[in-house]
């Protein structure tokens, strides 16, 4: 896996604190017993493998010099996150090429207009400003939906995120008009990634390089869509739609009470939808796993449960409307 994502990687078959590999590495993977036949030799920068089902003091660990800890096996979006954090240092700057701040500032201009012909519109103008509004909406959706079939091979992922979230939500007994926000939300929260139009590999995890880039994309989402948060559009979920509970997110690192019942609602949708679904390079997790992986994330129980009597609603979802009170 991380041969795939760009890395050269060594394996050492005994653990010696004398190989000269140890030397010249930027990262060291080892399990306690290969840590602790190794000492202090090798690079400061650690981490640990944990098989599922075996405790760790995490404490000792960090002590130890370990940046992070992964329990294995875990889904490989989890793996290399954690892997190009702890290597952060290391990494060469993310891709230059991308948009301008100047191309999302247009973008985010056209939301802008779109939302001050809704809020100036007259009672005869009102519903054709509304259906301006879903217009530009599905506009957006559309061109989600073909980013996916194209360069991502995840054809159809934000219409069932939105779908579980939508279902997550009433389980959660959020109000309506909520559930409505915080669906559109899912389906529009990987706006950034058709901005950012990466060279996102078909077969394979992504190049780490590539990943540090794509990590903008929760941003930039927010960012453009930011003038419908007035509306309701729940904006600081969107960008943080990627944190996760225990930490491992990105792009601030949020942590405990820091990601909100909302943003929790769309990472945990993502997550799941992402895990259960095949891609070209895996094949798809059962849904068992898929929890499993949401509790290690540290997603709270109540949107654990919620998302999976919500696995079901995976099915590709209808038009965008705005929901009641914007009406």
């Amino acid at each position: 896996m991380l041969r795939s994502a760009g890395l050269s990687v060594v394996i050492l078959p005994t653990p010696d604190p004398r190989s000269p590999e140890l030397e010249i590495s930027e990262l060291l993977v080892a399990d306690r017993d290969a840590a602790a036949a190794l000492g202090s030799a090798g690079p400061a920068k650690r981490i640990l493998l944990v098989p599922r089902g075996q405790t760790v003091d995490l404490a000792t660990a960090m002590g130890g010099g370990f940046g992070d800890l992964i329990v294995v096996p875990s889904p490989e979006d989890d793996v290399l996150a954690k892997v190009a954090r702890v290597l952060d240092h290391f990494l060469k700057p993310a891709p230059a090429s991308g948009p301008s701040e100047s191309q999302i500032a247009e973008l985010t201009d056209v939301v802008e207009r779109v939302v001050e012909a809704l809020r100036s519109a007259g009672d005869g103008q009102r519903s054709d400003a509304l259906r301006l509004a879903e217009g530009m909406l599905s506009v957006f959706s559309l061109l989600i939906d073909s980013h996916e079939t194209g360069a991502r091979r995840t054809p159809g992922h934000s219409r069932r995120t939105g779908a579980i979230v939508r279902e997550a939500a009433k389980k959660l007994s959020l109000p309506d008009v909520e559930v409505g926000w915080l669906e559109l939300a899912g389906r529009l929260q990987d706006l950034g990634l058709v901005v950012l139009d990466l060279p996102l590999g078909t077969s394979a995890p992504l190049e780490l390089e590539i990943r540090r880039a794509m990590m903008r994309h929760p941003r930039i989402s927010s960012d453009i869509l930011a003038p419908l948060g007035p509306w309701g559009l729940p904006v600081a979920a969107i960008a943080g739609h990627h944190e996760r509970p225990d930490g491992s997110g990105y792009p601030a690192g949020l942590k405990g009470d820091e990601v909100s019942l909302e943003t929790q609602i769309l990472g945990a949708s993502d997550v799941y939808e992402a895990l259960v679904s095949d891609r070209p390079w895996r094949r798809a997790e059962e849904p068992s796993a898929a929890i499993e992986a949401l509790g290690r994330m540290g997603f709270a129980p109540d949107v654990v449960d919620a998302v999976r009597a919500s696995g079901n609603a995976i099915g590709p979802g209808g038009r965008l409307v705005l929901p009641p009170e914007t009406a």
